[in-house]
């Protein structure tokens, strides 16, 4: 995004309610403490935030697209204004995200842009930014919060509410251990025949997962997102407790397959039937793939063939290794990613999440971690 992420720096000040203004339709602060005074500002919601000029043309098509085109929803945008300066000085945003909860479709809110002026980066406005976009959100039927804070973020997320889910986790495949193998003193002698014997076995383990089912399930790249998608979204919808929805619409519109962001698609089908099994998207990042979402019913041999086959694909085009982000999962683990050979990275950053007053009173097992299948590419980040 072209707007900066969940910027804020944390202070002392005391942040009052919120009072609802019904004839203008924003938020008011009705009053500040804290060592850094500063004029009492307001809040009014819109659809448009002021971007300004700088890199109109590159920005306009990502603000369209994440501001204005998600399927679940335009963002809702909240703007601090100075009324002293007549500036306005901060904004928060949420983006909507569909869910499927227990069986039932929920409509969350991702906490996405936060930016504050310079001039008012105490914690107060970056409080009663936030709070007033999580006020607005139940307002508005949104039933949970959540988000994946930097390091900055995490303190003002705690004040107002948001609690911790999990810690997000890397997993990482290694495809070739030449790049590993480099970065290790000593001579280079043993390097080049041992990282071959161990490449080799690497490769063997995935042919040998992907060979039970070559018989009935084809593989490889896929041109796009076509209606099988929707078959298999309504396979699995109700076979993950906690799951962002994943139909044909919202994968075309957050995975484009063309431009400079483009992702690539790989397919698991039914040799007989055509039938989507399974899919991963993916990114090239140097020489590594980033996993950016995939999907298989809760099946351990097809979620096996899946990352088999891919990993193979992979390897055949010169990728070194494979990297699926998100939070951490033990459901996912011993499912299909132990299987799979990926590993664990540790990662200091967390996910954080916010119960509605609805899911509060009627899932008290909602923050369990365990139940969610959430990745890094369920953030607003493209």
């Amino acid at each position: 995004m072209g707007l900066p992420r969940h910027r804020s720096e944390a202070a002392g000040d005391t942040v009052p309610p919120l009072e609802t203004s019904p004839d203008r339709g924003y938020a008011r602060g009705r009053g500040l403490k804290g060592p850094h005074p500063w004029p009492i500002p307001s809040i009014r919601s819109t659809s448009s935030p002021d971007v300004g000029d700088a890199d109109r043309e590159s920005f306009e098509s990502k603000f369209q697209w994440i501001y204005r085109d998600n399927p679940a929803g335009p963002a809702i945008v909240w703007i601090l204004h100075d009324e002293g300066s007549r500036r306005d000085v901060g904004l928060a945003t949420i983006f909507p995200r569909l869910f499927r909860v227990r069986g039932r479709s929920v409509r969350a809110g991702i906490a996405g842009d936060l930016q504050v002026h310079e001039g008012h980066r105490q914690a107060g406005p970056a409080l009663q930014l936030e709070r007033a976009a999580v006020q607005g959100a139940w307002e508005r039927g949104i039933e949970f919060m959540y988000g994946f804070p930097n390091a900055l973020a995490e303190p003002v997320m705690k004040r107002i509410g948001y609690r911790r889910v999990g810690p997000r986790a890397r997993y990482v495949k290694i495809l070739r251990t030449a790049p590993y193998f480099a970065r290790h003193r000593g001579t280079a002698l043993w390097r080049r025949p041992f990282g071959f014997i161990v490449d080799q076995f690497l490769r063997a383990r995935d042919l040998q997962a992907a060979r039970p089912s070559k018989r009935k399930l084809a593989s490889g790249p896929l041109a796009g997102f076509d209606d099988r998608f929707d078959a298999l979204w309504g396979e699995v919808s109700d076979a993950y407790p906690v799951l962002g929805e994943r139909d044909s619409s919202y994968l075309r519109w957050r995975y484009p397959t063309v431009g400079r962001e483009a992702h690539g698609v790989f397919g698991l089908w039914d040799r007989g039937t055509s039938d989507l099994r399974g899919y991963v998207v993916h990114r090239r990042q140097g020489g590594s793939v980033d996993v950016r979402d995939a999907m298989a019913p809760a099946d351990p041999e097809i979620w096996s063939a899946l990352l088999a086959a891919f990993s193979g694909w992979a390897w055949g085009g010169g990728a070194h290794s494979l990297v699926w982000t998100g939070l951490q999962n033990e459901m996912l683990e011993q499912l299909c990613l132990k299987r799979a050979a990926f590993l664990r990275r540790p990662d200091s950053l967390h996910v954080y999440a916010f119960p509605g007053p609805s899911v509060a009173a009627g899932d008290p097992d909602f923050m369990n971690s365990a139940p969610w299948m959430l990745f890094q590419s369920d953030d607003d980040c493209p």
